[in-house]
């Protein structure tokens, strides 16, 4: 998926997005994937991916440099859903109160390099966060497994 990043070309520039890269993440794509539902690119503006990718979608990215990059045909499962902050960074305060509270809770389990619903959803979703050389990185898999 980082190479998504590579392929979207000039950037037009979006609406500003309120809240944090983990905000968008959460209200455009884990939210909807939790609810069996479309992710929400509504005020993004679509950015152009080369012909070599077509399954691939971007939008955005909005002022504060968030990206939104849909796969509909990822290597491991069915689709994903990601956010995309651009620069260094560290872990945003909300997802480190997300997965606390999602680890307590037992709604979705860490694993290595992510965090599996937890026998509440089919199909299976994964939740990987990670902070690249490029920037931040949330995204969700929506996967082909039975919980």
């Amino acid at each position: 998926m980082i190479k998504a990043l590579a392929l979207v070309g000039t950037f037009v520039s979006g609406p500003l997005w309120a809240g944090s890269a983990w905000d968008m993440f959460e209200a455009r794509c884990l939210d909807p994937y939790e609810h069996l539902t479309e992710p929400v690119v509504d005020g993004l503006a679509v950015q152009p991916v080369d012909g070599m990718h077509e399954s691939l979608r971007a939008y955005g990215p909005t002022d504060d440099g968030y990206l939104l990059v849909l796969d509909a045909a990822p290597a491991a499962g069915e689709r994903t859903c990601s956010v995309y902050k651009l620069g260094n960074t560290d872990f945003e305060p909300a997802f480190v109160s997300w997965a606390e509270a999602n680890k307590i809770s037992g709604r979705y389990l860490p694993e290595p390099g992510r965090y599996v619903s937890n026998q509440w959803i089919e199909p299976q979703l994964h939740l990987m966060a990670e902070i690249r050389p490029e920037g931040l990185h949330y995204q969700v898999v929506e996967t082909d497994l039975e919980s």
